[in-house]
């Protein structure tokens, strides 16, 4: 037991040497927010719509956080449902791991994986619903059809700084781009129809704490 003990204490010591060798940039352990607009193929149509990204650097190159993605069209295919006026609106949500491959004074190009939910809602704009929220009521297109999948996204983020913050943040001008990869059976169209490339240009905010 002793010598299982003075094994693990070296193993943490080697450990917090690593990590504290590790270069201390300014990108490590901030906070940075993201956002901007996007567009991507869907059921063999093209799809518009924005993003929201945050993430955290715990370690010098390498970043994490939540991806969001929303896109919305008029439709006139109703996929098999009983629909007068068609809307698609597409949700995506995932968990983002990211390297930064390149790290220059003003350019960053980096390499990122998310896995998530890909929610596709096929709602009846001729028919309202009442929606019930704290700020009030809504009249809303009624929901006809949802389709949830699970997503799986490689992709390359590129970003130019343009903005250097020296007592604050650093703003980026950052180029998206993404391969969707699905699983699962949709009520609304075919699997292999979700899957697609994803563009977004937007503004990132480095270094928030």
């Amino acid at each position: 037991m002793k010598h299982i003990i003075i094994i693990v204490l070296c193993i943490t010591r080697l450990a917090c040497l690593g990590q504290s060798n590790v270069q201390d940039d300014t990108a490590k352990r901030q906070l940075s927010f993201g956002l901007g607009a996007s567009g991507t193929t869907l059921l063999g149509k093209n799809f518009y719509g924005g993003y929201l990204e945050f993430r955290y650097s715990p370690l010098n190159r390498l970043s994490t956080g939540v991806d969001l993605s929303f896109f919305s069209k008029k439709a006139t295919d109703t996929y098999g449902y009983n629909v007068r006026q068609p809307i698609l609106s597409n949700y995506e949500i995932a968990w983002l791991v990211q390297y930064d491959l390149i790290r220059a004074k003003r350019l960053n190009i980096g390499f990122n994986i998310s896995n998530g939910v890909n929610v596709l809602q096929l709602s009846d704009n001729a028919e309202k619903v009442k929606r019930y929220s704290r700020y009030g009521t809504t009249m809303q297109p009624k929901e006809v059809a949802v389709s949830y999948l699970y997503q799986f996204e490689p992709g390359v983020d590129l970003s130019y700084r343009v903005i250097s913050g020296r007592k604050g943040p650093d703003f980026y001008l950052t180029l998206k781009s993404k391969y969707r990869i699905t699983g699962g059976n949709p009520k609304i169209g075919q699997r292999s129809d979700y899957q697609g490339f994803m563009l977004g240009a937007g503004i990132t905010i480095v270094g928030l704490i």
